[in-house]
């Protein structure tokens, strides 16, 4: 049985954590409502940029372009795994590798790589015996656009020299702070179907969305100069920059309401654990006073008799 001074010594133990914690939750807070923010200003961007692009592939169907080529046979696939460095998260690393896991086990006919961001992507990565191609550490609160330069050229040039029919990214959608799910979408090659999705938020998956859905009502026929192909050349390439840098900003408001949450519980947690031990500790301390008081009690009968 334990004695009440090392229940005393847990419980002191617990309160200390406790601390930990809920200083880990104020800062998750503080950070998540920063990067929702960044998040939710992104998205109009985004979408707005999609907008144009979607009006520019409607009104010229008959422009020959890679990055707008419709593979059928699909072969080559290359994933981009977003995850973080960090845990004490939730479950923020492990539906990724839910996710991820389930779409090999889907696609197990077709090659796939990946591009790795973030420690916990490599670890999944070679747990499932994927290819890894090129590796990133995560990116920090602060990352800027053009950060993800290098990423956003690697893929791009992989793509244009055909190595893979079909880029993807798999990462965690931020609905809210309580809320979010994982999200494998297409970067690579563009379709009007394909972009209409991207960023939208009816849950299917991007191959199976009704082209009914999105309703442009400014259709602008756009005059190119010089050629279409050019422009396309240039502005294809920025679009899925956006995309990536979006999915970024949308996985770090998810991360941090996560580690939010999962502090939160944990401190919750903390709290009930202090409450039992002092109820232990004051029913041992209260059997030892009863017990001294039963020894001075029989002490004095036994020099009276």
């Amino acid at each position: 049985m334990e004695s009440a001074k090392d229940i005393k010594n847990r419980i002191n133990s617990i309160k200390n954590t406790k601390k930990i914690t809920k200083a880990m939750e104020m800062i998750a807070a503080s950070k998540m409502k920063k990067q929702v923010k960044l998040a939710l200003s992104g998205k109009n961007y985004a979408e707005y940029a999609l907008s144009m692009m979607i009006n520019i592939v409607r009104n010229n169907k008959g422009i020959k372009h890679p990055f707008l080529k419709k593979n059928k046979d699909i072969k080559n696939v290359l994933i981009i795994i977003l995850t973080s460095d960090k845990g004490l998260c939730g479950g923020y690393n492990i539906n990724i590798f839910k996710s991820l896991n389930k779409y090999i086990d889907e696609n197990k006919e077709k090659n796939i790589d990946a591009i790795c961001i973030g420690k916990y992507a490599q670890k999944y990565a070679k747990k499932l015996n994927i290819n890894i191609v090129k590796i990133f550490p995560s990116f920090g609160e602060s990352i800027k656009i053009d950060e993800i330069d290098d990423l956003n050229n690697f893929i791009k040039d992989e793509f244009l020299k055909e190595k893979y029919d079909r880029i993807k990214i798999i990462y965690t959608n931020f609905i809210s702070p309580i809320s979010n799910n994982i999200k494998i979408r297409r970067l690579l090659p563009l379709t009007e179907k394909n972009m209409v999705y991207l960023f939208s938020e009816i849950g299917k998956d991007d191959e199976n969305i009704d082209e009914n859905y999105y309703r442009d009502k400014n259709n602008v026929d756009y005059i190119f100069e010089p050629s279409p192909e050019i422009i396309f050349d240039k502005v294809i390439p920025i679009l899925v920059k956006i995309e990536i840098y979006q999915c970024i900003l949308e996985s770090l408001a998810s991360e941090h309401s996560l580690r939010m949450i999962a502090m939160k519980n944990a401190s919750d947690n903390a709290g009930k654990i202090v409450d039992r031990l002092l109820l232990k500790y004051n029913k041992v301390r209260q059997a030892s006073i009863t017990s001294e008081i039963l020894e001075i009690s029989s002490g004095a009968e036994a020099l009276n008799s």
